[in-house]
């Protein structure tokens, strides 16, 4: 763990030094087009440590509502007519559902994901200790979502 956070700290200076791949102007413009994950998957190659801490932070809700409704998914898995089902049991259900909309979600022709903003401490603009400074409103960006090849269970 250690020479992890070393490696993660030294890449951190290369990033907000902009020197080598990052010393681009148009590398970080283009985070003002894209979501911040997508960005970090196609910039972050040549730092992957601090790319793996990228998306450990990326992948975390900004906010309770989530565990909310997961809340209100676990409520609809393990109501009176399925009381008796196991606590293991009733976690996969919830999980499976909650994947389950998520895909069903992600396949409506008009999915788009919003971008989430970029924060430019040189230029005082973006968020910033306590708040919001200066901070356009988030973009929306459309993504191609793939189409997933039909899997066919055989007897």
């Amino acid at each position: 763990v250690k020479a992890f956070c070393a490696k993660a700290n030294g890449q951190l200076v290369i990033c907000r030094g902009k020197k080598s791949l990052f010393a681009r102007s148009w590398i970080f413009e283009s985070a003002e087009k894209q979501p911040a994950y997508e960005w970090w998957d196609s910039n972050g190659a040549s730092i992957p440590e601090l790319q793996t801490v990228a998306r450990i932070i990326l992948s975390q809700p900004a906010s309770s509502s989530i565990c909310e409704r997961i809340n209100g998914e676990f409520a609809f898995a393990k109501d009176p007519h399925r009381n008796r089902i196991g606590h293991m049991k009733s976690e996969k259900l919830v999980s499976l559902f909650h994947n389950l909309r998520l895909l069903a979600r992600m396949k409506k022709p008009a999915y788009s994901e919003p971008a989430i903003g970029w924060n430019d401490e040189d230029n005082k603009v973006g968020l910033v200790k306590y708040g919001v400074a200066e901070y356009a409103a988030s973009k929306t960006v459309g993504i191609m979502v793939p189409t997933r090849p039909e899997i066919t269970l055989e007897p």
